[in-house]
């Protein structure tokens, strides 16, 4: 029988690694997977740097997890966070099935002068990464399996990639999901050729367009049938998903996410954002390049 890739967990001292923790366990056990635990020591500090604490914290997470019955391997490097988890994520002997980081919490200025290490990762790795914010609901009340899955696409490869491994989540564990576009109202609809000509409102057709392709994205499979839904929401885009995730109740959040470089992970992404904004676990899935759609599940898209 072939062993199970594990679910990676990335953690420290802080307050923020434990709604991931508790994730990564909660589904490390439902999947019946190996723990994979990395202890991110930062090179701001050296590697002896609150020691104590640190083994008496690791004590009691292999007490709880050998507890639930699961199979973990742990490792203490000292390094930049963001290259520490990403060399051992490429560098493991067998990869991760996911990976589960503590959700970003800086603002403002403070994202230039330390930037997050789980938006750093998630534009860099090329594997699904679920990022846990750090709240009461979420580190006391794990919902594992996801029942109710809130899948955000705009159509280009990286959120067909989204797509592809929300449908996969709602195969295997019976989840329901809403299919959410966002028709961005800070984008310009049409390029405006002169200021002085009336422009029109297009909002109206770009929906009907939405709802044409969101259509054709509907699975196929009769084992699907009924329990994933279709929704066109007008605003801005990260207000809009925080909005539907909130109404629909969801357990999770899915978007697709491209490779950046540093500017622009600090500039923009709407991944980026919403791992500082929704106060859900969001999974980041990577454009998967080589790898076609199942067409026993999905409609093909039309050209």
């Amino acid at each position: 029988m072939d062993q199970q890739p594990p679910i990676m967990c990335a953690v420290d001292l802080s307050w923020r690694s434990q709604g991931a923790l508790n994730h990564a366990i909660a589904l490390a056990q439902a999947r019946r997977a190996p723990l994979d635990v990395l202890f991110a020591v930062s090179n701001r500090h050296p590697f002896g740097w609150r020691v104590r604490e640190r083994v008496g914290q690791l004590a009691e997470l292999r007490q709880r997890v050998a507890a639930a019955g699961i199979d973990m391997t742990l490792t203490v490097q000292h390094g930049t966070p963001a290259d520490v988890i990403l060399q051992h994520a490429t560098s493991s002997s067998l990869s991760p099935q996911l990976l589960v980081l503590g959700a970003p919490t800086r603002r403002g200025f403070d994202r230039f002068r330390a930037p997050s290490v789980a938006r750093a990762v998630v534009h860099q790795i090329d594997r699904p990464t679920l990022v846990v914010p750090h709240s009461e609901l979420v580190t006391s009340s794990v919902k594992v399996p996801f029942r109710r899955v809130l899948c955000a696409i705009d159509f280009p490869p990286a959120s067909l990639s989204a797509l592809d491994e929300a449908y996969r989540i709602v195969r295997l564990e019976g989840a329901t999901m809403r299919l959410l576009h966002v028709v961005d109202i800070a984008q310009s609809a049409v390029p405006r050729l002169a200021l002085e000509f009336p422009a029109a409102d297009y909002t109206e057709d770009l929906r009907n367009e939405a709802w044409s392709q969101l259509r054709r994205l509907l699975p196929l499979s009769q084992a699907l049938h009924g329990r994933v839904h279709l929704q066109v929401a007008v605003g801005l885009v990260q207000d809009q998903i925080a909005r539907v995730a909130n109404e629909f109740d969801a357990d999770l959040v899915v978007l697709g996410v491209s490779r950046r470089g540093r500017l622009a992970r600090l500039l923009h992404s709407t991944t980026g954002d919403a791992l500082r904004h929704l106060h859900r676990p969001v999974l980041a899935v990577p454009v998967r390049r080589h790898e076609s759609r199942e067409a026993a599940d999905l409609h093909p898209i039309a050209a």
